[in-house]
């Protein structure tokens, strides 16, 4: 079982990670992106590592729903790479950087991608549970178990973020002819 259940959330970081790799490729013309651009500024102007927490989890809780959760993750994934792209277009610094660098060489963004990966794969075994007619109380204990992980990785990512975009912002906001 445990073999298995390592096997399906690594297929589930390799989903995750190919949806925002495979967002943030796509074209977006320079008036949508700095619309974007704007956008962003103002959510992360006013939310702190508390609110990021809340964002994040607000987006990783519903990934635990049986089958549901597996199509919330990937389009989570393919719009927050969609995102990325938008602002990488703008930023000189970001636009040699590919999106999924992002998920493997920051902590918290390696935090987030396994917290979805966790509920993502989660989503699949309870649905697979479901169709095979199993015994789904005994996915129950496993399933508290896992929501607490990704509560936690969340929380500790959140802080992680809340971070960078501080520093990112100033960045941002240097930008000429914005």
């Amino acid at each position: 079982m445990i073999k298995t259940r390592l096997i399906t959330f690594l297929i589930f970081v390799g989903l995750f990670s190919l949806s925002l790799q495979l967002g943030s490729l796509y074209p977006i013309d320079e008036l949508d992106a700095r619309e974007i651009l704007f956008d962003f500024l103002d959510t992360v102007e006013e939310i702190d590592s508390f609110g990021l927490f809340v964002n994040n989890a607000s987006l990783s809780l519903p990934m635990f729903i049986p089958g549901a959760g597996l199509i919330w993750g990937l389009y989570s994934g393919t719009s927050t790479g969609f995102t990325y792209g938008a602002l990488a277009s703008l930023t000189p610094e970001l636009s040699n950087v590919p999106a999924i660098s992002i998920l493997y060489t920051t902590v918290f963004g390696f935090l987030e991608l396994i917290a979805y990966s966790i509920a993502m794969s989660r989503s699949y075994l309870l649905f697979y549970g479901l169709i095979k007619r199993s015994n789904l109380k005994t996915q129950l204990i496993p399933l508290g178990i896992e929501i607490g992980i990704v509560v936690v990785l969340l929380f500790i990512g959140g802080t992680l973020e809340s971070s960078m975009l501080e520093e990112v912002q100033q960045d941002i906001l240097s930008i000429d002819d914005l």
